[in-house]
Formats: structure tokens, sequence, C-alpha cells
């Protein structure tokens, strides 16, 4: 199940690595190892602190990379042509995939290793329409930020 999980995250984070040639996280081992270190198996309950402070920890990511200058309005002219396509077709594409800034920003950073454990504490995101994740990602999202997420779709 774990490798399953490693390859899904490394398929997911393939087509964001394939624009942009710094963004190794998905060939990083340290990546992989962080998200073999985090997994959590279906039938495990995660206690509602532990996913909360990975919703809220994920909008921290999300709100440095935005305040950084990375906005969510595809079209403004701030950033070239293959991240617009990006933010369309992955970030803007569900909720889910939204929250996935997080763990880019981080591989951006050269914390691959935090990326990938936080990209395995997410999957709620990607099977629940909610959890302690959503609740922890919604509280601490800019207002801004948080209009992004509620406008696209859920899944």
């Amino acid at each position: 199940m774990r490798r399953l999980l490693a390859a899904l995250a490394v398929a997911s984070l393939s087509a964001v690595s394939g624009a942009f040639q710094e963004a190794k996280a998905d060939l990083d081992p340290k990546y992989i190892e962080g998200l073999q270190e985090c997994f959590v198996p279906e039938d495990e309950i995660v206690p509602h602190k532990k996913g909360y402070d990975a919703g809220k920890f994920s909008a921290t990511a999300i709100n440095t990379w935005y305040f950084l200058g990375n906005d969510m309005e595809p079209g403004t002219g701030d950033e070239g042509p293959q991240f617009e396509e990006i933010k369309r077709n992955v970030f803007l594409k569900s909720r889910s995939r939204f929250a996935d800034i997080a763990p880019f920003a981080l591989s951006q950073a050269g914390k691959h290793k935090q990326a990938g454990c936080l990209a395995a504490q997410l999957d709620p995101l990607k099977k629940d329409s909610w959890s302690s994740v959503h609740s922890g990602l919604t509280d601490a999202l800019e207002t801004e930020l948080k209009e992004h997420l509620f406008a696209i779709p859920e899944f």
C-alpha cells in the first residue's frame, strides 16, 4: 500500500515537475521517505489535532507562497504561460489539488522530506468531503485564498 501511495504522489507531482525542471520532489528520495513515514493506512483513525495541524501547516505554506507573489488569479500576466497552465490544470482543478501547492512550495524550498510527509497527510482532502485536515486548512488560509478554494470543485 505504501508503494501505491508513493507512486500516486509521484505521478501527481510529475505534472508539476515536468514544467518546472527545478521541482524535482518526485525524484528526490527524501520526498518518498517523507511519504512513507507519514502514510496512514485507511483503517487507522487520525486524531483531530494531528489532522487539523496538517491542514493548518498546509495553509501556512500556501499563504507564504501567496505572499511571495504567487497569486491564484490565472491570466494576470505575472507568471509565464507554463505556470498559468499549471494553475488552471493542477492547483485550480479541485480543492485537494489546491492544497498540493503546500508540498510543491516546500519542495521548491528544498524541504523534500517535509513535502512528502505533508502530501501523505493531505490524503483526506482527496477522499473525504470534510475532515480535520479541511478544518485546519480553511481556518488558516488567507481570506482571498479561502475564496478561491471554495470557488473550485470539491473533488
